[in-house]
């Protein structure tokens, strides 16, 4: 079986992840409620996880991506729990990465890209 489009995607940005961020694939199944070994079936084509889960898998990896880069020169968190917490408080309280960039100019003095 063969990756959609948005799967394809989704891994490539956990590869990112996981060499920028050590985000392991592990970690991001944990932060949306998946199995481990279902999310690498995924990864691999072997099982499709339905377009839900795999918009849920996009969205979180995107805003990974964007918090991780919005965050310079600091890191996004290492522990799931604390992870969670700023995905959670970045989604409730609905704050762009763009904010979160300008806040890290302010607080820095430079910009993050």
């Amino acid at each position: 079986m063969a990756l959609t489009t948005t799967m394809a995607r989704v891994r490539s940005r956990a590869d990112d992840l996981k060499v920028s961020a050590k985000i392991s694939a592990r970690q991001l199944a944990v932060l949306v409620g998946m199995s481990p070994t279902v999310l690498g079936n995924a990864f691999s084509g072997v099982t499709y996880i339905g377009a839900e889960k795999e918009r849920e898998l996009s969205d979180t990896t995107l805003l990974l991506v964007e918090l991780e880069l919005a965050l310079k020169p600091c890191r996004l968190p290492e522990k799931n729990d604390d992870l969670r917490a700023l995905l959670d408080y970045v989604r409730e309280n609905k704050t762009e990465p763009t904010r979160v960039r300008e806040a890290m100019h302010s607080l820095f003095g430079r910009s993050s890209e």
